[in-house]
């Protein structure tokens, strides 16, 4: 078969168009025939070898869809012909591919193939960060930073089915216009406006509920002036190239408190309201109450 394959790490310049020996399904696993892949930004992180040093040569590509062409055994949910589309263990840059049962998701008929290799991990992540992670409810607020991009595309769509209102921010009013065809309600673009600004100003000066975060390292201070108390930002991105799964609650602080001479006991320490240091928990970021 043929595949875009690297003899050595690197950039995409290290990719060749080559024979490859075709891979074949194992116990719990199909074979399929691939018609169109993702281009993601962790296969480009892989091919540096900064996730690792994958074997040599390497055939990047994670999100795939084809038709199935062989199961291994105990594969009962596809058979040949199927059209499938889901996350390869490796080498989807390549005619052929594997992925393990459990990731070989029937195509929906109205689908294409290149629609479908734009579903695993943009659609698999907002998914994850709207409701594993932020438990989005409906009728809140979603700030979706990045709407432009592969998972903020997803984000909105899966927040709007969600019941939410959802806001967004881009790089351009063409990014702006497109995001308001997926369903965002108000779109930014932050090279012209201050989104933070403009958040309070739709929100009643309250902010929103939950921020999904693309690129923390732009916006990650600007965040916690964006957010309702209470709220949610769920961190996807760095913006620096590497990724980040973790969940932030800016909570409401309290003030230091201050104990004086009185006939009233003073509570014990446990019992002592915990003081305001200026920073949520867990984060080094200013809260509302420092200066």
């Amino acid at each position: 078969m043929k595949a875009m394959r690297a003899q050595q790490l690197g950039g995409p310049e290290q990719l060749r168009f080559e024979d490859a020996p075709e891979p074949q399904p194992q116990a719990g696993q199909v074979l399929i025939r691939v018609r169109a892949a993702g281009v993601n930004p962790t296969d480009l992180v892989r091919l540096s070898g900064r996730l690792g040093q994958p074997s040599l040569p390497y055939i990047p590509g994670t999100d795939v869809c084809g038709e199935v062409e062989a199961v291994g055994s105990g594969v009962t949910h596809v058979k040949k012909g199927d059209r499938v589309f889901g996350r390869a263990l490796g080498g989807g840059y390549a005619e052929k591919t594997c992925l393990a049962a459990s990731e070989a998701i029937p195509l929906p008929a109205n689908l294409s193939f290149v629609e479908g290799a734009a579903i695993p991990i943009p659609f698999y992540t907002a998914y994850h960060a709207l409701h594993n992670k932020a438990s989005v409810k409906s009728g809140e607020t979603v700030l979706v930073s990045a709407g432009g991009g592969g998972v903020g595309v997803a984000a909105i769509q899966l927040a709007k089915v969600a019941g939410a209102r959802v806001v967004t921010t881009v790089g351009s009013r063409e990014k702006a216009d497109r995001t308001r065809t997926l369903g965002a309600d108000v779109a930014f673009n932050y090279r012209e406006q201050d989104f933070v600004a403009e958040v309070l100003k739709v929100t009643e000066g309250k902010g929103v509920d939950v921020i999904i975060e693309n690129v923390a390292s732009d916006n990650f201070a600007k965040d916690f002036a964006a957010i309702r108390l209470n709220g949610r930002i769920v961190l996807i991105g760095t913006g620096t190239g590497k990724s980040a799964d973790a969940t932030f609650a800016a909570r409401p602080c309290r003030p230091r408190p201050r104990y004086r001479n009185t006939d009233k006991a003073v509570p014990a320490p446990a019992d002592r309201p915990r003081p305001c240091r200026g920073t949520p928990s867990r984060l080094r970021a200013p809260c509302s109450h420092s200066g």
